[in-house]
């Protein structure tokens, strides 16, 4: 199913994400005004994976034996796990008390097709990806360039690349980014039984039902 209406889609994810930088840019009492800001600190990150090895939603396949079930991760999860190696990596353990300092990432699912405006649905939706922007605080930002120029140290076991690029104001402004990463979700109906699995905001907001919870490699049943 193909179409490139999108006007099924009414969330303005430039303000949503624009006025979350903001809070944070007042929180880390930087001195500097916001766009500056952005430009010191901001961070494109596109995460591809292996072919086959995430989905949109988690799912289960049939393992080696009749009673077990294998995992096949989402890859919003799979970002997530990502996202807390470079936590642990920037602030070590009692990652729960350093909030404040962690990096605020806004990741959504994107695949092929969407350049092009084009709704896909379902199994039309091939090589899934993450396209995902990263504002840190700039006490982490000597730390982070590790990560920016050696990202691969960070994935996990079925990210297949990962690229890091800070926001560039001559290729695009804040507005444009925001609606290239997030382009996948805009072009998804709001009857999608997927939609609400195809974004995550790290960490997760206070009173957000949004907050990925730990599961487990394998089921039995």
């Amino acid at each position: 199913m193909e179409s490139n209406n999108n006007s099924h889609n009414k969330l303005n994810w430039t303000d949503v994400i624009t006025e979350h930088f903001k809070t944070f840019h007042k929180q880390t009492e930087y001195d500097s005004e916001f766009m500056p800001f952005l430009e010191r600190h901001l961070f494109f990150i596109t995460t591809c994976f292996r072919r086959g090895k995430v989905g949109i939603t988690d799912r289960y396949i049939k393992g080696r034996t009749p009673d077990e079930d294998v995992l096949i991760p989402s890859a919003i999860r799979q970002f997530g796990q990502f996202q807390f190696a470079i936590n642990r990596y920037l602030f070590g353990s009692h990652l729960g008390r350093k909030i404040d300092r962690q990096p605020r990432t806004w990741a959504f699912l994107d695949w092929e097709g969407t350049r092009s405006n084009r709704t896909l649905l379902g199994a039309e939706r091939k090589n899934i990806h993450i396209a995902s922007l990263s504002l840190i605080h700039p006490a982490t930002a000597e730390k982070f360039q590790q990560v920016q120029f050696f990202p691969e140290a960070f994935k996990t076991e079925w990210m297949d690349k990962v690229e890091v690029q800070r926001f560039d104001p001559k290729k695009g402004s804040i507005t444009d980014l925001i609606e290239y990463v997030s382009k996948g979700h805009r072009l998804t109906p709001i009857w999608d039984q997927d939609r609400s699995d195809l974004w995550q905001v790290f960490p997760a907001l206070i009173n957000s039902t949004r907050r990925l919870q730990p599961h487990p490699k394998q089921r039995k049943k």
